[in-house]
């Protein structure tokens, strides 16, 4: 049988806010924003640096900036919004967990700095993977598996595992 090798993945680290846009009173401010992605298995390093040069001063319940956020997409589960009022300064985590495609920022949040590299944080204890006309078939995963597929189910197998978030690679036959 092929044997086939799995190695989780972080979320590819997402594209640069953009479109970003005034809700209230606009103003001449520059607020900059980048976006951290997570899947099942971790978190995304930070992404480019959106911006915006017409926010108000004071942002608030009135006056604030609408962040466009990308739908979730490629095993993405969430993102986390990152501002500043300086390029590269993102030191505010305005909204974690984020999975709506836009983001009100009132000027709230945490003091907070964005991950500079993406970390497998966590693997699932088991998966499971359904094969037609087979049982269920339960592979736990640790950081990297090898797991023995018949060859009359390999192509379904790898679909479900791509599927996951991750790489797999084909190995030598058992």
């Amino acid at each position: 049988m092929p044997m086939l090798t799995f190695t989780p993945a972080a979320p590819a680290t997402p594209a640069a806010p953009s479109g970003i846009t005034q809700g209230g009173t606009g103003g001449s401010t520059h607020y900059f924003y980048e976006l951290v992605a997570h899947n099942q298995f971790g978190t995304s390093a930070v992404g480019a640096e959106g911006t915006t040069a017409g926010g108000n001063a004071t942002l608030n319940s009135t006056n604030y900036n609408i962040v466009p956020v990308p739908a979730l997409a490629n095993g993405v589960t969430s993102y986390d919004l990152y501002a500043g009022t300086t390029t590269g300064g993102e030191n505010r985590l305005v909204a974690a967990g984020v999975t709506t495609t836009n983001v009100h920022d009132t000027g709230q949040g945490t003091a907070a700095t964005p991950p500079s590299a993406a970390v497998v944080t966590q693997v699932p204890d088991v998966t499971d993977i359904h094969v037609t006309n087979e049982p269920e078939i339960k592979i736990v995963f640790p950081l990297q598996t090898a797991v023995f597929v018949d060859p009359e189910l390999l192509s379904e197998v790898e679909t479900q595992l791509t599927a996951l978030g991750g790489t797999w690679v084909e190995g030598p036959d058992a």
